[in-house]
């Protein structure tokens, strides 16, 4: 039987309300760039014939429509393929989200 991965995230930000975004470190938008980032990890360094399965099935970010929430917590399903097949992608998807967390924000964990 195949195995597979699981991996899970949490972006640690400052929240605040949505009118003074300038005073947060917003963790949903650093989130989306992590997200964004690990899909272009895949598709950029597995070639078209290699199966490569990311999945990000859930991401939960306990703001409201204006305050911008302290934490998001990703979660993520790498398929079988992902171990055999892409080593390279593999060892990105591990250093990119503490790259992408320095490049947004020295606070941000």
């Amino acid at each position: 039987m195949a195995s597979s991965d699981e991996i899970y995230l949490r972006v640690i930000g400052k929240g605040g309300h949505g009118a003074a975004p300038e005073l947060t470190i917003d963790p949903v938008v650093i989130a989306s760039h992590i997200i964004i980032a690990l899909q272009q990890i895949i598709s950029r360094n597995a070639g078209p014939k290699q199966p490569t399965v990311l999945t990000f099935g859930k991401i939960i970010a306990e703001g409201a429509t204006n305050i911008i929430p302290d934490e998001v917590k990703i979660s993520e399903h790498s398929g079988p393929s992902m171990k055999n097949g892409a080593r390279r992608a593999c060892e990105k998807l591990k250093r990119w989200p503490k790259v992408l967390l320095k490049a947004w924000a020295e606070n941000a964990k």
